[in-house]
């Protein structure tokens, strides 16, 4: 019984601290070690059916979450698929949406949630 006390006691800040500080690779000194490619003029929206995104410090299921939030917010987008070990993003658009996201805004939600975007290839 007094090892479970001990584990628990031991365990549960260590998990609590991980939950609410969240990982390390979208720390922004890592961010900010790795120059983002340059998009922000590129504000014409995409006319393709779906984008891939090459993204630095995609290192765990947290930070593959933050970008699908990231990305869930931008207009046209109707699913996402993350490839953490090869650091990719796989955007689908909504074919029957209104408005479709620029490489811009794509660029900048990554850079917000404190990834680093290298490219971005349209199919």
């Amino acid at each position: 019984m007094r090892i479970v006390h001990v584990l628990l006691a031991v365990l549960v800040p260590l998990t609590l601290s991980l939950v609410l500080t969240g990982c390390a690779a979208t720390d922004s000194s890592q961010a900010s070690a790795d120059a983002s490619a340059n998009f922000s003029r590129d504000t014409t929206p995409l006319t393709t059916d779906d984008a891939t995104l090459s993204v630095r410090g995609l290192s765990c299921p947290k930070c593959a979450n933050n970008v699908n939030l990231a990305l869930g917010k931008l207009p046209g987008i109707s699913d996402t698929h993350i490839d953490m070990g090869k650091g990719e993003v796989h955007v689908v658009f909504d074919p029957i949406a209104k408005t479709r996201p620029s490489k811009a805004q794509l660029a900048k939600a990554i850079t917000d949630a404190g990834f680093t975007i290298v490219d971005i290839r349209t199919n």
